[in-house]
Parts: C-alpha cells; sequence; structure tokens
C-alpha cells in the first residue's frame, strides 16, 4: 500500500476522532469521512483496473471484488458490533439499551445511513441520532454503510464505463457522475438527507477513480514528459498549495459545508494523483493509516460509553490500546487466512450477534439500581413514554396536513365554554405540548378555545424547509377564520431565529416576516400574546438525567445553565422580540417559571423530576411549573 495513502488515511482517523472528542474546538474534523471516501473511490478502481488487465470474466471480476471487500470489511466490523452490543451490558446505563439494539440490528445490515434518515425526518425521533447528546454506540457506522452501498454498484458502473474504448470519453462519464452526484447537494433542502444518502456522495468516490485514470494516464508517459510536467513550476507550487492544505480539517474555524467538504475531496484527488514517493513519511502516521479502519470502528463506541465518567486522557488512551489490540491479534491474523476461514469466521460473528440481540431481548439482564432512586427512575421513565396525552377535543380537518394522529396535530376544537371570548392557539409541538395549562388557566372563561397545531409551524416565520411557507398560511387562515378575542402564538422558534444576528432592523428577514404577520394577525384579534425567546435545551436530556440516577452520578449542576449562558443563547430572538412592532401583542417570558438564583433549572432538584423530554418539549413535571405563569397571564387579561 502506498504510504502516502496511509498517511492521509492517518490523518483522515485522527481529524475524526477529534472532532468527536472536541467538536467546538475542531468543527471541520468530520471531514476526515470525505478523505476515506475518496480513497476508497480511487482504491476500488484501481482493483477493477487491475482486474480488467489480468482478462478475467465479468461475473469472476464482481466475485472477486466482492470477497475482497467482505475478507476486508466484515469480520472486523461484526467482531466490534458484538463487543459493542455486549459491553453496553456492563458499562451503559439501560434507558439507552433499546435504542442502541435496535441501531445494532441495522448496522448489521449496513442500513444505518437509512436508519438515521429515517430518524432525522421523524420529528419525535431525532433525538436518536444526535450526535453530542445520544449514547447511540453505532451512529458512526452510517459512512461504512455508504462504503459498501457504494461496493455494490462500483463494479456494475466500472463494467457500463469500459464499455467505451475512447480513455478521454471514459473520464467524461465519471466527471458527469461527479456532477450528477454533487448537483443532490443543492437540489436537496435538507443537508442531513445529502450527509447519509449514498447517491449524494458517489461524487467524492468519483474523484478517486478520476484521480486513478489520471494517474494510470500520466504513469504511461515517457520519463520525458513526466520530468518536464512533475518539475514545471506551477505544478510544483500547485503541490506545495494542495498537500499545505489539506490541514484544513483541522482548522478550529467553522468552514461552510458545501465548500469546505469541495475543496478537501478535490485536494485529496490531488494528492492521490501526485503519488510523492520521493518524501519520507512519518511511520507514526503510517502506523495509524494501517490501523485507521480498526481506530475508526472502536472510537465512537468507546467516547459513547465512558467520555462522560472518564477523563478525555482516559478515553483516548482506551481507543489507543484497543485499537493496537484489535488491529494486532485480530484484524492482521484473520486477514491472513483463506476463503472458507473468512466466511466461517464472517457467519460465526454475524450470528453471534443475532444471538446476542436476540437473546437481549427475551432475557434482558437485570440492574441494580440505588435504592433511593428507583421510583424516581420508573416516575421519569413514565414521563417520557406518556408526555403526548391526546386533547379532549375533536379535530377539524386541514385538507393541505391530513396528519392529526396519533398526537392530534393539526386544528382541533374544545368544548364550548361558559364564558364569551375566543380563544386561538396557534404554533407548533410547543403549542400543543403547552395546551393544557393555557386552557386550564381561563378555567372555562371562554366561548370558544381551539388550537392549530402544525410541526415546524413558526406562526410569525417560515424558513423555507418542512413546508413551513404553506404552515404559516394555514396558521393565517385560521386566524382569519376564527377571528379570536385572543390569539396565543407558541412556538419553538427555528434554528435560524435563534443564531442569525440582526445586522440592520429595518433589512432583517426575520424580523421583517414577523412585522408582516403580526399587522395580519392585529386585524382579525383584540390580543395577541407570543412565546418569546427560550433557551436551546439539550436532546435527550430526560435519558441523560434518568443515566445520571441509574448511575448515582447525578450532579444537580449538570441540568442547570447560568443567567449568563442563556442570555447569550437568547440574544439575537431576543433583540427581534423587543423590536416588533405590534400594539396588540405582549411577548411572554416563559424562562421565568425556570429561574432560580440566576440559573435555569432543566429539573427539579427536590422531586428528582426532569423539567423536559428528548425532544425538548416540557415534560408533566414541566407541565406543572408553568401553570401558575399561564394562570397570571390569563387573570390579567382585559
Amino acid at each position: 500500500m502506498r504510504e502516502d495513502i496511509q498517511c492521509l488515511r492517518g490523518l483522515a482517523i485522527i481529524s475524526v476522532v477529534l472532532y468527536h472528542l472536541f467538536p467546538n474546538i475542531l468543527p471541520n474534523g468530520y471531514l476526515g469521512v470525505d478523505i476515506f471516501f475518496v480513497i476508497s473511490g480511487f482504491l476500488m478502481s484501481q482493483i477493477l483496473s487491475k482486474q480488467q488487465e489480468n482478462g478475467q470474466n465479468k461475473l469472476m471480476k464482481i466475485v472477486d471484488f466482492y470477497y475482497r471487500r467482505m475478507k476486508r470489511i466484515l469480520p472486523i466490523y461484526y467482531f466490534v458490533i458484538f463487543l459493542s452490543t455486549f459491553l453496553k451490558i456492563f458499562y451503559q446505563a439501560d434507558i439507552w439499551w433499546p435504542q442502541n439494539d435496535e441501531y445494532s440490528k441495522y448496522s448489521l445490515e449496513f442500513l444505518t445511513n437509512h436508519k438515521i434518515l429515517q430518524d432525522q425526518t421523524n420529528y419525535f425521533n431525532q433525538y436518536n441520532v444526535d450526535v453530542v447528546t445520544s449514547r447511540n454506540l453505532f451512529l458512526h457506522c452510517w459512512s461504512l454503510c455508504v462504503e459498501i452501498q457504494f461496493y455494490i454498484i462500483i463494479p456494475f458502473i466500472f463494467i457500463a464505463i469500459n464499455l467505451f474504448e475512447n480513455v478521454d470519453f471514459k473520464k467524461i462519464i465519471v466527471i458527469g457522475i461527479f456532477l450528477g452526484s454533487y448537483s443532490i447537494t443543492f437540489i436537496s433542502v435538507d443537508p442531513n438527507f445529502t450527509f447519509n444518502f449514498m447517491p449524494a456522495r458517489i461524487w467524492q468516490f468519483s474523484v478517486g477513480i478520476l484521480a486513478q485514470m489520471l494517474l494510470d494516464d500520466f504513469q504511461n508517459k515517457t520519463n520525458m514528459e513526466k520530468s518536464s510536467i512533475a518539475n514545471s513550476n506551477t505544478v510544483i507550487q500547485l503541490k506545495i498549495v494542495m498537500q499545505s492544505s489539506i490541514i484544513l480539517v483541522f482548522l478550529p474555524i467553522h468552514i461552510n459545508e458545501n465548500i469546505i467538504r469541495l475543496i478537501i475531496t478535490l485536494i485529496t484527488g490531488f494528492i492521490i494523483f501526485e503519488n510523492n514517493e520521493n518524501i519520507k513519511y512519518p511511520y507514526w502516521l503510517i502506523y495509524i493509516g494501517n490501523a485507521s479502519y480498526v481506530i475508526y470502528l472502536v472510537h465512537w463506541p468507546i467516547i459513547t460509553m465512558f467520555s462522560s465518567n472518564l477523563s478525555t486522557f482516559t478515553v483516548i488512551y482506551l481507543i489507543a490500546f484497543s485499537s493496537i489490540i484489535i488491529h494486532h491479534i485480530f484484524e492482521k491474523i484473520v486477514l491472513r487466512n483463506g476463503k472458507l476461514t473468512i466466511l466461517c469466521v464472517t457467519s460465526f460473528l454475524l450470528m453471534a450477534n443475532l444471538v446476542l440481540l436476540k437473546g437481549l431481548e427475551h432475557f434482558p439482564p437485570t440492574k441494580n439500581y440505588p435504592i433511593e432512586y428507583v421510583s424516581k427512575i420508573q416516575e421519569n421513565f413514565d414521563y417520557k413514554k406518556s408526555l403526548w396525552r391526546t386533547p379532549n377535543c375533536k379535530l377539524i380537518p386541514i385538507p393541505e396536513y391530513p396528519h392529526g394522529l396519533p398526537y392530534k396535530f393539526g386544528r382541533c376544537q374544545f368544548e364550548t365554554g361558559n364564558g364569551t371570548q375566543k380563544v386561538l392557539v396557534i404554533g407548533n409541538s410547543y403549542a400543543l405540548n403547552q395546551i393544557e395549562p393555557i386552557r386550564e388557566a381561563f378555567k372555562g372563561n371562554f366561548s370558544s378555545f381551539e388550537y392549530m397545531a402544525i410541526t415546524s409551524c413558526y406562526g410569525i416565520y417560515q424558513n423555507g424547509k418542512d413546508e413551513s411557507e404553506m404552515k404559516l398560511e394555514i396558521a393565517r387562515r385560521t386566524v382569519k377564520q376564527v377571528k379570536p378575542d385572543i390569539l396565543f402564538i407558541i412556538t419553538r422558534i427555528s434554528e435560524e431565529q435563534q443564531i442569525m444576528p440582526v445586522l440592520d432592523y429595518e433589512s432583517d428577514d426575520i424580523l421583517s416576516q414577523y412585522h408582516d404577520n403580526l399587522k395580519f394577525y392585529e386585524k382579525y384579534s383584540k390580543k395577541i400574546f407570543i412565546l418569546g425567546a427560550f433557551p436551546l435545551i439539550s436532546m435527550n436530556l430526560i435519558n441523560n438525567y434518568i443515566e445520571k440516577l441509574q448511575l448515582d452520578v447525578l450532579n444537580p449542576d449538570d441540568f442547570r445553565l447560568s443567567k449568563k449562558n442563556i442570555e447569550k443563547n437568547m440574544k439575537n430572538s431576543k433583540n427581534r422580540f423587543n423590536h416588533i412592532r405590534c400594539q396588540k401583542c405582549e411577548v411572554l417570558d416563559l424562562t421565568k417559571p425556570f429561574m432560580f438564583n440566576d440559573y435555569f433549572y432543566e429539573s427539579d432538584n427536590q422531586k428528582l423530576l426532569s423539567y423536559f423530554d428528548n425532544d425538548v418539549h416540557l415534560t408533566n413535571a414541566g407541565i406543572e411549573k408553568i401553570r401558575p405563569f399561564y394562570r397570571e397571564i390569563v387573570q390579567n387579561i382585559r
């Protein structure tokens, strides 16, 4: 194996591991995976080209190719999955087990990337794939799944390309594949889709394939031609720039993903094509490159299981020690064996994984929790399961949004009250989550009470994602139809509203949308309450809280945010709400019920109950916390 490629692998795996350990310090480290994809494209093209030269028939080429990939990937992959699934019994709180067992099954089938996409598009499952807060042991398998899916189709792509004799035309085809795949990045509005979807990654493999084709052409030139090209000042300068630019993966400043991903992909392709054999590469980096596959497989489960209760240095030591042991004692030995042994070992490990998962399903190990926490663990767990109680109201069909069940999202009307005012609540899941304490605060003193709650409906803003424009129009139409005396706009604000600074209050697009929509609502409402800025709560909060109770490592300070931090967190959204022009509006500060001594509390330290669930909605304990807040609001309505 070329030493420069092994060094690239070494740099790639170092950047990935450091990114997972220090995501805020090395925000571009994820690009190591992109480097791996380019290398894979190059190596697959090289292997298939050699098979073509050897004159093997097409069927034997494909069979041999798949066997080589299986031998290299499957035994160690299934071995590490088995170890991760088994060790979690001893080193992970069982609150995370169901999630991990499910993802383990998808990983065994090389479908982790599809499962991630499925959860990312399900509003109530997004917490499963949150890299920072989830204890999902198998999230990192997504890239291996993308590679395997690519390996399945690459022999057929190669056969199709080789139907043409003209070498330049073959390159044009590869460039066409590159452009077609890369265009998905701009067609898709969801970056998660392009990140995990194999066809949206083929362009990176294509760069590796093109590098192999160009390298073949270059090597077929005469020595004089090679020397003339390699020694030209332009090429020398380009080499220096490209080779030094690979260090961008370690840059501590976040760079736009679409830009930096393209740059790193092309740089990697150039370095592979350049094939510099005159450099003395450091042995330690070559060694890391040789062990990079094992390091990639073991690093994430170790970080996930141990980073919350061990020092970073200890975690790095465990990654290094485990990788060295598995690389020398398992990987190297297995790779020396023949086809029958490889087939037997792979089959045995696959069966061992399936038996282990089935055993855990039917005979789950018992855990001994601290006796003083047993009831609180169960109470928090019950909150997690029963949070979304279906309101006792009648759904009103919305033609554009036939998705009401199972939580009665959509438009819903409660029984008539004994008052004279019409009350309407609009928004997203926060509106549905908080509907009961708002309704209870009126004590039946209304003529009608209904809500219109749809995911990604922000009430006064749309960001062009998840059909938010259409959902905003539904909200406007509902307000016009109901003509409420009292309108509540209760929304979990979008990421853009939270993080985008206000550069100019007159031209700010988000604030302009606020004004346009509130002006519209003022025509049909007498009083408008808007849920104001609210801190960004971590995903998986209740799971992490239960984990602390189960492991008896609960520190109340872990679940509170300083006033200084939340003010910084809410600065942009607060600035906008402070500058809205609306005479009938009142902005609600829902942080007040959770503030005490300049801290925002995410849990009740006396009752040992989490205020928030995994998807940053309020639990029953959180709902109880805000009931007095809404009672006071309603009492002061004149």
